[in-house]
């Protein structure tokens, strides 16, 4: 689970269908990235960043309980 994602969009006060609407994707999608199911990938991923005001790395990185040692 990217937890970073969903607690990047938390923090803006976003529902994931609001973010969806402002990123120009569906709100499934929006859910399968912060499942880890799919990544957004180009200018997706450049706008999440942009509105959630945050690099895209951070977007990418997975939680530490997730992250295999």
């Amino acid at each position: 689970m990217r937890t970073k994602m969903r607690l990047a969009r938390i923090s803006k006060g976003l529902t994931a269908k609001q973010a969806a609407h402002l990123i120009g994707v569906h709100e499934n999608a929006i859910l399968r990235w912060e499942s880890g199911e799919a990544e957004p990938l180009g200018s997706n991923l450049v706008k999440m960043a942009k509105l959630y005001d945050v690099s895209p790395y951070e977007l990418l990185e997975e939680s530490p309980e997730h992250v295999n040692a």
